[in-house]
Order: structure tokens, then sequence, then C-alpha cells
């Protein structure tokens, strides 16, 4: 009997599959989960600047990210590695993909108290609306809540405003 397995500590770029037979099931497991580990996925979440500077290799990735979010909303949503940036120039904060179940989780989280908590979050780095020059006119479809990170998915509260002073 032939099963397909598909590991789920990790997660892939694309949908690996891998046949498994009799007693070689272990085996099987460890080469997905090999196969499937990268550098962009393992568990220690990114920063905006170290994401800046890793944009080329982590397009398309699942990833780990951390910072300050801002107040999520139909039109806008970003994370800054500082809270006083989360208004700043466009290269200090990245925008988080629209999902009304990351912001029902942010708001509950920190107590509709938005950009003075650090969480951690996963999503998928699309590289998207990070071109544009200041001098030049944002593209359109960068206007209304762009999915720099897309399918965000809250994680957990890593520091609270309190741990700020």
């Amino acid at each position: 009997m032939t099963k397909a397995i598909r590991p789920s500590l990790t997660h892939c770029d694309e949908d690996w599959r891998f046949t498994v037979k009799g007693g070689l099931a272990g085996l099987s497991m460890v080469l997905a989960l090999l196969a499937c580990t990268n550098a962009s996925d393992t568990g220690e979440p990114l920063s905006v600047a170290e994401i800046s500077s890793a944009q080329e290799d982590l397009i398309g990735k699942r990833i780990k990210v951390v910072g300050y979010v801002g107040k999520c909303h139909d039109s806008n949503c970003t994370v800054a590695d500082n809270y006083l940036m989360l208004d700043g120039p466009p290269e200090t904060y990245m925008a988080i993909g629209a999902s009304e179940t990351f912001d029902d989780a942010v708001s509950s989280q920190t107590g509709n108290v938005f950009g003075r908590y650090r969480i951690v979050f996963e999503a998928t780095f699309s590289g998207r609306c990070l071109e544009f020059m200041d001098d030049e006119p944002m593209p359109q479809a960068c206007d209304f809540r762009p999915d720099t990170l897309a399918d965000p998915v809250f994680i957990e509260v890593r520091e609270a405003p309190s741990s700020q002073q």
C-alpha cells in the first residue's frame, strides 16, 4: 500500500509529495522535512530590516515576522521595527495583506492599543509595493492594503507597552 505524506511541521513553497512504502516511513518523513526546510522557514522571526535586506531570497516564502503593527483596517495595515516608524517613510515599514481573522486577533490580543505591542506573525512575502520611488506616484495596486506580507496569521504578542520604557 502506498501513502502520500505532506509534512505539517514546515511550509514548502511548492506542493511536495513523498511516497512511503513499508518500513521506510520514518526515513521518508526525515527526508521530507529536510527537503522543505530552508533559511526563511526556520523558527526565528525576521524584522522588517532583515526582510528588506534579503528580499530576493524571500519572495514567495512563508516567513515569521516580528514587529510593531499599527491599526489594521480595510485600507491599511503595516508592521515596523520601531513603533514610531509606523507612519514613517516607506522603507521603514511593510504592508500586511488583508485578513479579517488577523485584524481581529491583533485587536483582541493588544486590547485595541495599536502600534504599542511587538507581535509575531506568519505571512508569505510577496515583495509587492516595495520598489516605487518617493518621487514617483504609488502604483494603484498599492493604494489599499497591499499584500507585501500576504495571508498573515497571528502567532503571539512578544512585547507589551510597559516593557518599551
